[in-house]
């Protein structure tokens, strides 16, 4: 298995999508992991915290598959961020957020950390997003 740092503008990306869905669904308040409060996703700095907490287990997890100390990148959303950064469609979340897990899961405790919580929110997120699904019966 190989692990690699994902580019800073494909996490932009997934955390765009995240806005976009939650949006979407009429709500910005999501109760990011590890957080008693909820946070608004329409402000900038809960989107850029979202996204730090992404890299930072992307990181963590390069670090642990091949042993070295690189430190995070600062991850920060930017008012031309939300102008010019394309969104994703669901499916395309959906994929990005394969390859995250794919990427970020190296260290043995991956499924239990705030990251991993993370990508499941967005992926139910994106899921409520696809189209039919609203349409789908309830069973």
């Amino acid at each position: 298995m190989s692990c690699y740092v994902i580019d800073k503008k494909e996490m932009k990306k997934i955390v765009l999508a995240f806005r976009k869905f939650a949006a979407a669904q009429h709500t910005f308040k999501v109760r990011i992991p590890g957080d008693e409060d909820y946070s608004d996703l329409s402000e900038i700095k809960t989107m850029s915290r979202v996204g730090q907490i992404l890299v930072d287990q992307n990181y963590r997890s390069y670090n642990y598959r091949y042993d070295e100390g690189l430190d995070p990148e600062v991850f920060e959303i930017t008012p031309q961020d939300l102008m010019y950064v394309p969104r994703l469609t669901p499916v395309e979340t959906l994929k990005a957020l394969a390859s995250y897990d794919y990427q970020s899961n190296s260290d043995p405790d991956y499924r239990e950390t705030a990251a991993c919580r993370l990508v499941e929110i967005i992926r139910h997120y994106a899921l409520e997003a696809l189209p039919g699904y609203d349409d789908a019966k309830w069973v």
